[in-house]
């Protein structure tokens, strides 16, 4: 709840509340859960109370604005890094509206609204929002999809979003995951639309094709003003490993899956962190049997996420535990910064 965040994907971090209710298993070691709890407070489940945020804390962003404004450059706040905005509780309305009122008091600031709960976007956001070229600008959708299951449930809704920019959050990674490709653009669309097509383009005049594709996506609903044909894309994948003392290992070879997935469509990628567990360096001592001595904690782990001790197959890596900071962010050497702002090339 900062204007500087340490977040490598947003400037500022913003919470209307504080608390939320453990969803699926990317939550299970959550962060947020233990800030909670160092504050004294039980804030987490359903029958929880929720923390809500100070009024003078509220006039934050619109000096993050201001300040935003006079350096013309892009400023992302994440909001809800200690809560869930899409959370569906009727205790959090009036915050909720506080909230979307803000957005759009603060137009140089870029929010990026992550949550868990996407099919409730449609639901919860101000319905004079929920029309073709109404979402407010600076309001970017974004869901969590920890693993393939998650992406299969929540990615159908987030597409529903007439959202400027959608985006995931692959946080912690916990599995493999294939990025769905089977609505790209047909040739004659190819290439019109804006931003980074992932599924394909902006609106655009319908071919037969793009219509027997929107009907079959939406039942006809993609359908815009002037009988142009709007089809879903997603614009940023974030990627990150877990953190903290039970952090599970992501297999290197999800992530390098991931980042190639994201060359081939176009869409920008961000590498956050490995987390508390990375591949050995070269020469680096460690010992998969009992992290006895000097050596450090290791384990092998499968294509699936299972890890074990003993008897590397095909497909198996070693990770070691060096702590988030040292484990970095680079995959290969490179870093991936890019946003859907700006494409950054790997350095």
């Amino acid at each position: 709840m900062a204007k500087v965040t340490n977040i490598s994907w947003a400037h500022s971090t913003f919470n209307p509340w504080i608390g939320c209710t453990k969803v699926s298993p990317a939550c299970d070691n959550c962060y947020a859960e233990g800030v909670a709890k160092r504050m004294g407070k039980k804030l987490w489940g359903k029958d929880a109370d929720r923390f809500f945020t100070m009024e003078n804390y509220w006039e934050a962003p619109l000096r993050w604005n201001e300040e935003a404004g006079r350096r013309s450059e892009p400023w992302r706040v994440f909001c809800g890094s200690l809560c869930d905005v899409m959370e569906d509780r009727r205790d959090l309305d009036e915050r909720r509206e506080m909230l979307f009122e803000l957005i759009e008091a603060t137009p140089n600031l870029t929010w990026l609204l992550l949550t868990k709960r996407p099919e409730n976007f449609l639901k919860l956001t101000p319905e004079e929002w929920n029309h073709p070229h109404a979402w407010p600008k600076n309001a970017w959708a974004m869901t969590t999809a920890e693993n393939q299951r998650r992406l299969d449930e929540r990615l159908p809704h987030l597409l529903k979003v007439p959202a400027e920019v959608r985006g995931l959050s692959i946080e912690p990674l916990l599995g493999p995951i294939v990025l769905p490709d089977t609505a790209l653009p047909c040739t004659a669309c190819r290439g019109r639309g804006y931003g980074l097509p992932f599924f394909s383009a902006d609106y655009c005049e319908p071919c037969d094709a793009c219509l027997q594709r929107a009907r079959a996506l939406d039942g006809g609903s993609l359908l815009g003003p002037g009988k142009y044909a709007k089809f879903d894309t997603i614009h940023w994948v974030i990627v990150g490993g877990e953190s903290g003392g039970k952090a599970r290992p992501m297999h290197p070879a999800w992530v390098r899956s991931l980042r190639d997935q994201c060359a081939k469509h176009r869409v920008a990628f961000h590498m956050k962190q490995w987390g508390e567990w990375r591949s050995p360096e070269s020469g680096e001592a460690y010992d998969t049997t009992n992290g006895s001595g000097q050596k450090r904690k290791a384990f092998i782990i499968q294509p699936d996420g299972t890890v074990k001790c003993f008897g590397k197959s095909e497909g198996d890596e070693v990770v070691v535990r060096v702590g988030v900071k040292k484990a970095g962010r680079l995959i290969d050497g490179k870093l991936w910064d890019q946003t859907p702002q700006s494409m950054v090339v790997p350095v």
